[in-house]
C-alpha cells in the first residue's frame, strides 16, 4: 500500500503439524514463532506490487521505509477437517435418514438361541470384527447419503451445505454489514433508535430497501455489495418434489432450475425457466449477476433484448430488497 517491505519466501511447504505447533498463540493470525527457513528466496515489493502466496509457504516480511504498510488477504479454503465437523454439526440435528440408523447386534439373538430358547452369551464383552464392519457401514450409509444425494434431491443438500459453508464469516463481526432494519430489544435505549433513524434518514433514498431497489430499476444510481461480504451462487436442476405437476408456466420439468445465491452463510432460492438452449442465457439471471459484479445497475438485471426482461421477476425484486435491507447491498448515486 505503501513504502517498501523485503519479503524471505521459503523453498517448501511445511506441513499443518508443523505450522501449529509453531504458531504464536492468543491472536487472531496465523504468525509462526520462530523463522528459521534455509533456502529462501528475497523479494523486495514496492508501493502498488502483489506477492501471491499458496498456503503453507513460509514467509517473513520485514519494512524497508518508514511509513510501510502492507494489505494481507487470505483466499477461502476450507480444509476437510472443516467440512466434516460442520457436517457433523449439521447430522446431530437430523431426525430422518441414514443418520439416525442406530448399530444392532440382532445377530446375536438368533446365533446364541438354544432349544430351550435360552440365551447363552461365551464372551459378552468382546468387540469382533464383524461388529465394527458395522459400525463402519453405518457411518458410511450416512456419508453417502448426504454426499451421493443426487438421485433424490438433485443435490441439493449438499450444495446448500457447501455454499452456506464457504460464504460464511470466518471471524465475529458486530454490527457489520450494518442492517437499516434495527432490531428491536430492551438493550436498544432512546439514543441508539434516536441515531439509527437519523442514520436512516441521512441516507434518503437508499435507507429503503423498496425505493432503492426501484431507484436502480428505473436507471437511477447503483447497488454495491458490502465490502468483506462473500457472494457466490450455484445452479442445479429442479427437483422433482418442487412441484408436483411436474410444470412451472408450461415448462417441462427438465427444463427448470434452481439458482441460489450464497451471501454471508445465507441462502436464497428462485426457481426459474430455461429461457433458450444455450449456455449463454445463465449468464444473464439476475443472481448470477448479483453474485458476480460488485456494482449492480439497471443493466445488470434488464438487458437490452427484450425478450429476457421477464427475468426481473417478483421473487428477484423481493431478494433484492431483503439483501439491501440486511446491508448485504448498499446504494449510491453513482
Amino acid at each position: 500500500m505503501s513504502g517498501s517491505r523485503t519479503w524471505e519466501i521459503g523453498r517448501r511447504f511445511i506441513s499443518t503439524q508443523e505450522e501449529v505447533q509453531n504458531l504464536v498463540e492468543g491472536i487472531d493470525v496465523r504468525i509462526l514463532k520462530h523463522w528459521n527457513e534455509v533456502c529462501t528466496e528475497t523479494l523486495v515489493l514496492k508501493k502498488g506490487d502483489v506477492l501471491y502466496l499458496p498456503p503453507r509457504v513460509p514467509h517473513c516480511g520485514t519494512a524497508a521505509t518508514d511509513g510501510c504498510s502492507t494489505l494481507s488477504v487470505g483466499c477461502r479454503a476450507p480444509s476437510t477437517s472443516e467440512m466434516l465437523s460442520r457436517w457433523a454439526e449439521i447430522a446431530a440435528q437430523k431426525v430422518s435418514g441414514s443418520i439416525v440408523e442406530r448399530y444392532r447386534d440382532d445377530h446375536l439373538w438368533d446365533d446364541t438361541k438354544t432349544e430351550d430358547k435360552t440365551i447363552v452369551l461365551t464372551n459378552p464383552s468382546v468387540i469382533t470384527e464383524d461388529a465394527k464392519a458395522k459400525a463402519k457401514q453405518l457411518i458410511l450409509n450416512a456419508v453417502v447419503e448426504f454426499l451421493d444425494s443426487s438421485d433424490k434431491d438433485k443435490g441439493l443438500a449438499f450444495d446448500e451445505f457447501f455454499g452456506k459453508l464457504v460464504t460464511e464469516p470466518k471471524r465475529v463481526r458486530i454490527d457489520y454489514p450494518p442492517s437499516l432494519i434495527m432490531n428491536i430489544d430492551n438493550d436498544n435505549d432512546e439514543e441508539d433508535k434516536e441515531a439509527h433513524e437519523e442514520w436512516i434518514s441521512d441516507l434518503g433514498v437508499w435507507g429503503n430497501p423498496k425505493e432503492a431497489v426501484q431507484t436502480i430499476l428505473n436507471g437511477e444510481g447503483c447497488l454495491y455489495q458490502a465490502e468483506g461480504v462473500v457472494f457466490a451462487y450455484s445452479v442445479t436442476p429442479s427437483s422433482p418434489s418442487k412441484e408436483s405437476d411436474g410444470e412451472i408456466k408450461g415448462m417441462r420439468k427438465e427444463q427448470q432450475q434452481i439458482h441460489r445465491l450464497f451471501v454471508n452463510g445465507n441462502m436464497y432460492e428462485i426457481v426459474a425457466s430455461i429461457y433458450d438452449n444455450t449456455n449463454d442465457s445463465l449468464a444473464v439471471h439476475p443472481v448470477c449477476a448479483i453474485a458476480n459484479e460488485r456494482r449492480l445497475t439497471k443493466e445488470s438485471f434488464i438487458p437490452d433484448d427484450a425478450a429476457l426482461e421477464g427475468l426481473m421477476s417478483e421473487e428477484v425484486i423481493n431478494l433484492l430488497e431483503d439483501l439491501v435491507a440486511k446491508g448485504f447491498l448498499y446504494g449510491s448515486e453513482e
